[in-house]
């Protein structure tokens, strides 16, 4: 507990509250466990969308490209 936490403490009438090494440590591993759940849910929701993205452009340019081939080939300027 900090300097500043403590000293409101002093200045109020609730007693301090006091946590054993082992309840610090547990709540200390509770909240990494969540912040690593956390990271992870948002990293996985990063990815998923850069490949959502990526296959809407994939698909616009497979599009953009039958396309330019049809009206090519209408125009009787393009050959297989």
């Amino acid at each position: 507990m900090n300097l500043s936490m403590r000293n409101a403490l002093a200045l109020s009438d609730t007693p301090e509250l006091a946590f054993s090494d082992s309840m610090e440590r547990e709540l200390i591993h509770k909240a990494i466990n969540e912040e690593r759940a956390l990271s992870l849910t948002g990293l996985v929701k990063v990815v998923a969308s850069s490949i959502a993205a990526a296959c809407v452009m994939m698909y616009e340019m497979v599009k953009e490209t039958e396309k330019a081939i049809d009206e090519t080939d209408s125009e009787g300027g393009f050959s297989w």
